[in-house]
């Protein structure tokens, strides 16, 4: 074990390692980084958009998180939403919020299915960029009433099913990389209570920021924990990345503890 210190050296902490400790420990915090940031850029991409412009913005997220009351789910995305740009002809976008907004009705479906044929199916049909959003099972067959008329429910925000698979994977795997990046931290010439507000911070922002993706059903007013939960978890491991990295490389710190 003493192979990975080097010998004799002057350095606290993590900056006492030999030059492969410390290069694999480097790698593996950059390494982690980078996973974490296009986790997080997933998510955040995901989202933009929503409110149809471009970016992500807090109408973005309230709009995903807690849907808009009183709007189907088709009238949101073609009022100010992500679709309004596909329909760019104002009739068509009203003969389809026309038919969600009275009913749905099956024997009314006959217009609408022309203007989804036309607009959408192509990409919301087998193979398309929206395949998972079906409106069709085939480009070539049309629209299919069953398929679309889900989308003229209330707009709730994102389903429970897709809320929960995306908690579990968030939790999961945050769960995982912040206790590594922790453990490492603990390594680091800190004082005590340095290390546990280190290791606390982005925890508590992972709860915060996920625990509002529940709670925003029931407020609009949650959308706002679920910035700061983002943001204390960013700030958090922006720290448990940056003082280890210091250590290692930057100037000799001559013992001094913070």
């Amino acid at each position: 074990m003493d192979s990975i210190f080097t010998e004799g050296a002057d350095r606290p902490g993590l900056g006492a390692l030999a030059l492969p400790a410390r290069i694999l420990l480097t790698l593996f915090l950059l390494g982690v980084s980078a996973a974490l940031a296009a986790g997080e850029g997933n998510i955040l991409a995901s989202h933009a958009g929503a409110d149809g412009r471009p970016g992500l913005s807090f109408e973005d997220l309230r709009r995903v998180f807690h849907g808009r009351p009183g709007w189907t789910l088709l009238a949101s995305k073609l009022d100010g939403g992500s679709m309004e740009k596909h329909i760019p002809v104002p009739s068509e976008r009203k003969v389809l919020l026309d038919w969600a907004g009275s009913g749905a009705r099956r024997e009314d479906f006959e217009a609408a299915a022309r203007v989804l044929d036309l607009r959408c199916v192509k990409c919301h049909s087998s193979g398309g960029e929206k395949e998972g959003s079906p409106f069709a099972e085939i480009r070539e067959a049309g629209a299919r009433y069953d398929l679309v008329v889900r989308y003229a429910e209330p707009d709730r925000g994102m389903s429970p099913a897709a809320r929960t698979t995306t908690t579990h994977a968030h939790l999961f795997s945050l769960s995982m990389l912040l206790g590594l990046l922790g453990f490492v931290f603990l390594f680091t010439n800190t004082r005590p209570r340095v290390k546990t507000a280190a290791v606390v911070l982005p925890f508590a922002g992972m709860f915060m920021d996920v625990g509002c993706w529940w709670l925003a059903i029931l407020s609009p007013a949650f959308v706002a924990g679920i910035v700061a939960g983002g943001a204390m978890l960013a700030s958090g491991i922006l720290v448990l990345v940056a003082r280890p990295l210091w250590e290692m490389w930057g100037p000799a710190a001559k013992g001094l503890r913070v």
